[in-house]
Formats: C-alpha cells, sequence, structure tokens
C-alpha cells in the first residue's frame, strides 16, 4: 500500500511539475532501494509544438500511456503489452536505455493530398526485465496524435496469444463505430462512449468528438504488415481493448518483428482530421523500384458489374466505347469473364480481345479474381504473369473477408508478385488500409466500406454518405463506386448528392463509377462528371460541415479546384466562403439539387474570387457540385 501510494505520488508531481513538494520527496525516499529501482519508470514527451504531451510509464506495475492535448487529459493511463504463451508481456516490465529523436520530412502521398508531413518527435524505450532486454517500445507524437508501436529483436519464435493494450476515451465524448471487422461493409452508429455496452465490437477507426463539440479524435492502425489485423471490443465505461477478432488463439511468427503502428488521432475540427498523415506516414517507405513507375497510373473507371452485369466480349466493348467518350482511363472486367466461351475460343483469349480492343482506343483493362485462387504463391504467380502477358493493366482481388495475420501476408503477397508483373491492384472484400498504398503504391484502392453496390444498388442512403467522409475515411481510400443516376436506386439521395460523392469520397489511385455510362452520358451533369478526377493535390473541409449531417469538400488538383456537398436527410442551405482559392477569378460552373425531383438538377454558372462565397440550397439527402477553373486557364468552348 505504501509502495503504491508513492508511485501515485510521483506520476502527480512529475505531471504537474512539483518535484520539490513533500510527497514527492517521501515517495523518492521510499522508491530509492535497489530492489525498488526498476519501479516508476516515467519518459514523457512533447509535440513539436507542444500542444501533445504524453507519459508512458510503469507507476502501476505495467506499461501505461497517458496522453494531454491542449492542457486536458484525452487518454487516461492506458495498458501497453502483449500476452505470449508463457505469459503477459508487460506487467513486469522496466525501462533501460531511452533514445529520443525528431523528424520533419515531406513525402510523396496520394489521398486527400499530394503531399504528406512527417513531422514528430520520438522516443525508442528498452523495455527490461531484470537485466535483461526483451524488446523496445516506439512512440511518435505529431501536433495531431500519438502513434506507438512494440518491437522484439530476438531471433527466435514468437507465440503471441493476444494483446493487452487498450484506449481509455474521455467519459462523456460520443463516437462514431461499427462492428463489421470481416470486411467492413457497415453501417456507423453513434453513442456515446460511456454508455456503450461492454463487449461490442468495433472496427477501427473508432472516430469521436469530445464533449461540447470542442474537437475530434480517432483510433486505428498503421503499417499492417505480419501481424492479424487490430479490432477493438468496448470493456465498458468508456474503455476500448485491443483484440485480434480473427486470431483469437494467437499465432507464431519468429523474430525480428515489431507490431504495427497504433494510432490516435487528434483534430481540432473536422479538416484537421480529414488531413491527418499519421496513418500515412507509419507504414514503410516504397521500393525505389515502385518510386514514379510508369506502370502505376491513377485513372477513373467504368465498370459494368452493378448496372448491367459482366456480359460477354460484345458488352465489355461497349463499355470501352463509354470510357473513350467519358475520358476515362480504364475498364473493369469483373467476375463472369472466366465462364468465356465462343465458338471455339476460351476466356484468356477472349479477354485478350478485349485488352486489344481497349489499347487500340487508350483504354487499359483490368480484371477481377477471388483471393482463394490466388491463394498459392505459384498459381498466383502464373495468374499475374498471364494477365500481364496478354496487356491486362490491373487486377481486382475479391473476398478476402478476414484480417486474419494469414490473410494479413496474402495481401503483402499479392501486392509483391503483381509488382513482379507490373500490375496494379484493387482489392474488394478487404479489411480497412492502414497506410500500405505509400508502401505498394500499385495498391490502388481498396473496398473495405458499406458502398453503392450494397443494398441493391442503393447503398446507405443520405445520412451514411454524409457520415463516412470523417469516418472509414480517415483510414484511407475506399472503392465506393459511387454515382447512381438510376432513379430507382436514388434511395433518399438526389442526382446532386451522387454526382458530389465522387468528391467527397476519397478513391486513391482508382475512381470506379458506379452506374451504366449511358446514363452519364445523357446527364445535364457530364461536362462536370467527366472533369472529375480521381487523385488530389489539397483538401479543404468547408464549414458547416458536420459528422452524419452533411460533408463539405474543396478539392484541389492542379490549378482547378472543385467542390462537393453530401447532405445528410435534412435540408439546410450552406454558405460556402471561398477563401482557398488564389488570386485571379475563376469560372465556377454549379449543379444544385432540384427543390422538387431528385433525378433532376439546375444548372448555374458565375465569374468568382477568393473573397466570395457560393450559396448551396440543399434539399433533404440533396447536394452541391462546383468546379471552379482558373479564367485564363479556361479552355475555349
Amino acid at each position: 500500500m505504501i509502495r503504491a501510494s508513492c508511485q501515485m505520488w510521483l506520476v502527480e508531481c512529475r505531471r504537474t511539475k512539483s518535484p520539490s513538494c513533500l510527497h514527492c520527496l517521501v515517495a523518492s525516499l521510499c522508491l530509492a532501494s535497489p530492489a525498488n529501482m526498476t519501479i516508476g519508470d516515467t519518459v514523457e514527451l512533447s509535440s513539436p509544438d507542444k500542444s501533445v504531451k504524453v507519459w508512458v510509464d510503469t507507476m502501476r506495475e505495467a506499461v501505461q500511456l497517458r496522453v494531454d492535448w491542449d492542457g486536458r487529459t484525452v487518454l487516461e493511463p492506458s495498458p501497453v503489452g502483449l500476452r505470449f504463451a508463457d505469459g503477459p508481456w508487460g506487467p513486469d516490465l522496466h525501462f533501460g536505455a531511452v533514445h529520443r529523436s525528431s523528424r520533419d520530412a515531406i513525402v510523396a502521398c496520394r489521398g486527400v493530398h499530394s503531399r504528406a508531413r512527417e513531422h514528430f518527435t520520438s522516443v525508442s524505450i528498452e523495455l527490461r526485465r531484470g537485466d535483461q532486454v526483451v524488446g523496445e517500445l516506439e512512440l511518435r507524437v505529431a501536433n495531431d496524435g500519438v502513434a506507438y508501436r512494440l518491437g522484439f529483436l530476438e531471433q527466435r519464435h514468437y507465440e503471441i496469444r493476444g494483446d493487452l493494450g487498450a484506449w481509455r476515451i474521455p467519459h462523456d465524448s460520443v463516437v462514431w463505430h461499427h462492428s463489421n471487422a470481416v470486411n467492413y461493409e457497415g453501417v456507423y452508429q453513434k453513442s456515446a462512449a460511456g454508455a456503450m455496452p461492454a463487449e461490442t465490437v468495433v472496427a477501427p477507426p473508432l472516430v469521436g468528438q469530445l464533449a461540447a463539440g470542442r474537437a475530434y479524435f480517432a483510433i486505428t492502425e498503421s503499417g499492417l504488415l505480419n501481424a492479424s489485423g487490430l479490432t477493438l471490443r468496448c470493456a465498458g465505461n468508456a474503455r476500448f481493448e485491443n483484440v485480434y477478432l480473427h486470431d483469437p488463439d494467437g499465432w507464431t511468427l519468429h523474430g525480428p518483428w515489431s507490431t504495427p503502428w497504433r494510432v490516435l488521432i487528434l483534430a481540432r475540427d473536422l479538416n484537421a482530421l480529414v488531413n491527418s498523415d499519421l496513418v500515412w506516414i507509419g507504414a514503410p517507405p516504397p521500393a525505389p523500384e515502385l518510386v514514379g513507375a510508369e506502370w502505376i497510373r491513377p485513372g477513373r473507371c467504368v465498370w459494368s458489374w452493378r448496372a448491367e452485369g459482366t456480359g460477354d466480349v460484345k458488352l465489355q466493348r461497349r463499355y470501352v466505347d463509354h470510357a473513350v467518350d467519358l475520358g476515362f482511363e480504364y475498364s473493369l472486367v469483373d467476375d463472369g469473364w472466366e465462364g468465356w466461351r465462343e465458338n471455339d475460343l476460351g476466356p484468356w483469349k477472349l479477354l485478350g480481345d478485349v485488352v486489344v480492343y481497349g489499347r487500340k482506343r487508350g483504354v487499359g483493362i483490368w480484371a477481377w479474381k477471388r483471393w482463394n485462387e490466388l491463394a498459392d504463391a505459384d498459381a498466383r504467380r502464373a495468374f499475374f504473369g498471364r494477365l500481364a502477358e496478354i496487356g491486362v493493366v490491373g487486377v481486382k482481388i475479391d473476398f478476402m473477408d478476414s484480417e486474419s495475420r494469414e490473410r494479413v501476408r496474402f495481401y503483402e503477397s499479392a501486392l509483391r508478385d503483381a509488382a513482379k508483373a507490373r500490375l496494379m491492384v484493387n482489392f474488394h472484400g478487404a479489411n480497412k488500409p492502414t497506410g500500405l498504398a505509400r508502401t505498394y503504391p500499385h495498391e490502388m484502392t481498396r473496398e473495405g466500406i458499406y458502398g453503392l453496390e450494397q443494398d441493391g444498388g442503393r447503398g446507405g442512403g443520405a445520412a451514411h454518405d454524409a457520415t463516412l467522409p470523417f469516418t472509414r475515411y480517415i483510414a484511407g481510400h475506399a472503392d465506393f463506386t459511387p454515382c447512381t443516376f438510376d432513379p430507382a436506386m436514388l434511395s433518399d439521395t438526389t442526382v446532386s448528392h451522387q454526382l458530389a460523392a465522387a468528391i467527397v469520397f476519397t478513391a486513391g489511385g482508382l475512381l470506379c463509377w458506379g452506374d451504366d455510362p449511358a446514363r452519364y452520358r445523357s446527364s445535364p451533369t457530364a461536362d462536370l462528371l467527366r472533369s472529375i478526377p480521381v487523385a488530389w493535390d489539397e483538401t479543404v473541409v468547408l464549414p458547416g460541415s458536420a459528422i452524419g449531417e452533411v460533408a463539405a469538400f474543396a478539392r484541389r488538383h492542379g490549378e482547378q479546384w472543385f467542390i462537393g456537398v453530401v447532405n445528410g436527410p435534412v435540408a439546410r442551405k450552406l454558405r460556402l466562403p471561398l477563401e482557398f482559392l488564389g488570386p485571379g477569378h475563376f469560372r465556377c460552373d454549379m449543379a444544385l439539387d432540384h427543390p422538387v425531383e431528385p433525378t433532376d438538377v439546375r444548372r448555374a454558372s458565375k465569374v468568382v474570387e477568393a473573397k466570395d462565397h457560393l450559396s448551396a440550397p440543399l434539399v433533404a439527402g440533396g447536394g452541391f457540385v462546383a468546379r471552379l477553373v482558373p479564367i485564363e486557364d479556361e479552355p475555349e468552348s
């Protein structure tokens, strides 16, 4: 009891910077004997701007992490550690050598912007059991959050049985969450953190808002390699525990090895939340041969499967023609092509004919494949080699439906083999992204989202769409297959809403449009639709945005800006400032909701500059789209 009280006093004294108080003096004397020298280790680290402060300690006879932000605690002391076959790893450890460093660098990125900033202070703490070094704790503290991982340095087998880590978030915060950690195709719910039932499964990222609307946080992971994916499970009272949902009995591996980064994003507003780089920079940089590889080309894609199925060669040639008309770079041949038969010709010859047809018209062809038919390395390499031989540019790999270590290792093996075959990759039936599109830039996108193909092609509806940009998309890109103009599929949304989703939702490197292109070509918004790019240089979340209510984004591609607004189920009118624009005048072409008919759209144009604002009247489930082109760069009509 005396020792515990002394440890508690030391923690509080160090936190409040009162090392000369009586409690601290008595505690130090109490703990000064050689037998107690390993108890009470504390390391403190601050972000570059000093707004985020982290304490990691063994005061409670376990390695624990605490985070303060702007002077208030946003993570109560929370355990860090793993459980092995021979017992827990964490409760009996103490600190050895401590190495501090910092980094500030700009790296290439693909998603909400084209450049990410690696800006953090860091510490590597030697972890000891007695006199033996058994591992290390690496900690990064950035202006927008904290990341940590555990490392094991010995070349031996580790029998991992579970994760002892947890997150004790503010009890009075609200959180957005869903429980589908199989393929991440879940619809988000909003809950009071302190009232969430114990045993609730949460598929990261878990996104929260502090009390009184005072900023946001998100919990997820980065750099998921050679490990089971992280799931969270509510333990009650706003405590969320790390669990390996798909490997409940653990796994065995040979070291050295590090866990993925466990990431806590901190954001003062939704713009900072969306623009956080913590997930991206936690993944390893790419191999030199993948940096700027000419065969890795972001682009837009037509896709027949949702609207008309895969059909035959004739249908796929028609979709190539659609891609040409829309100015898109790709067409995706989905499930069913391997059953093609035509006279004496089999599927490979017929797919090759589509590839040749597309190549002559400047359209690259992607092909679909079920993952379990690629699980064997030899079969996978042979399949990839054959795709490359006939000129296919990318492969869509489907139905992994797990985040087990075995399935996670498949993702990386597939990406490595695809790189050797110079194939781009789109994962469907997939888990959350963890920044590995940085490591493997030919991962152009992945599903892991409740997208437009769900619910018979209707998706999750207006509230779901207004939630996703601030929840699932915080983890990274997603293949939502946006934008239906089919009146039967609009659900509670409008045409303007659907078009805006192609701007608001971050596709990464491949934007697959989900409807019959004939509807796009005949739409009064066809000119805007053709101009929407897949990759962005800059993103600004505009005022008025609120999770589940409305998502208003301005995105820059080169010199042009695009505004997309996805409204939830309540009508509203937004005033959109244009302060993000550079100097000069811009031609602004807009698509607005029709006040009565959701399948119709109003068009308008005007000349604007940075001091102006746009008025966006939004019906329930509505949307707004604008394209802003510098007057001097506007192409002649």
